[in-house]
């Protein structure tokens, strides 16, 4: 809600009311937006430490089951399930050899990538769009209950929204400026959310397919095009010993029964897909 309304009402009123047209995204933070951070960062963490030490939910217990507790050799190199989130699954796996196996330990990961993603969703708005306006956005994104909801969860998707931020980011600055470093950073951000869920493919994708389409030189064209192909050949190397037990839970719809957490492509008539169900395989 709060991109949306940004996105469509924010440059309108800054210009109607401040009659400024535009504004620099590359200005460093003033000390207001500093304060602003702190106190958004704080509350956020906050809200998100509320009653965080509930007990595992089914797919908490299933990721910490199947992948987490065999270590990184494991959950790195075999899929026993095919929602396997590798990246997620090193960062808890860290977490439990330090804090222990409790249910808040295992959440200390989305806790703190839930948190930040708050404070890099700010720094991208307000590339974006003027102080007030970032700021609002970020305020509606910070008690967004979805994000909410994946800070406290010991699974991937907190992880996901942090660095699928850091991927727009970078990307945008990139586009922008072409400097090597930004590219590296949205080369690292993109590789880190396929390794959290490998069908976030679709968003570095997505990218270049929009710097194909802006009116770019050449060149930058030709750097967007290079480290595509870059991300795809790390993340297919890194995939690569799953992809065989991937496409088999894809097309096996039987297999994806005996393990309970595809669900994915049971047909029907009409050519239509729909989920099978969830059933508990442990």
């Amino acid at each position: 809600s709060g991109l949306a309304l940004t996105a469509l009402f924010g440059p309108r009123f800054v210009a109607l009311f401040r009659g400024q047209p535009g504004f620099d995204s590359e200005k460093s933070l003033s000390r207001r937006e500093i304060f602003f951070l702190v106190v958004v960062l704080a509350g956020s963490a906050a809200i998100r430490l509320y009653r965080i030490d509930f007990s595992l939910q089914h797919d908490e217990w299933v990721s910490y089951y199947h992948y987490v507790r065999h270590g990184p050799f494991v959950f790195l190199t075999r899929a026993p399930l095919p929602n396997n989130q590798p990246l997620n699954s090193l960062l808890v796996w860290v977490s439990v050899q330090i804090f222990g196996t409790d249910s808040f330990s295992l959440r200390i990961p989305s806790l703190l990538c839930g948190t930040l993603s708050v404070g890099w969703f700010y720094i991208l708005a307000r590339r974006f769009w003027p102080g007030f306006f970032a700021g609002l956005s970020t305020f509606f994104f910070s008690i967004c209950s979805w994000n909410l909801f994946y800070s406290q969860e010991a699974r991937g998707y907190a992880v996901l929204i942090l660095f699928s931020i850091g991927a727009i980011y970078f990307f945008d600055r990139a586009i922008r400026g072409g400097r090597r470093g930004d590219w590296a950073g949205y080369a690292c951000c993109s590789i880190a959310i396929i390794y959290t869920l490998i069908f976030s493919a679709l968003l570095p994708f997505g990218m270049l397919l929009s710097s194909l389409w802006r009116r770019l030189d050449s060149e930058r064209k030709r750097q967007s095009v290079a480290v595509f192909i870059i991300i795809g050949l790390i993340s297919l190397l890194f995939w690569s010993p799953l992809l065989p037990q991937i496409v088999k839970y894809a097309l096996d719809g039987e297999g994806a029964k005996s393990f309970g957490n595809l669900g994915y492509l049971l047909s029907l008539p009409g050519g239509q897909f729909a989920p099978i169900g969830f059933q508990v395989g442990i």
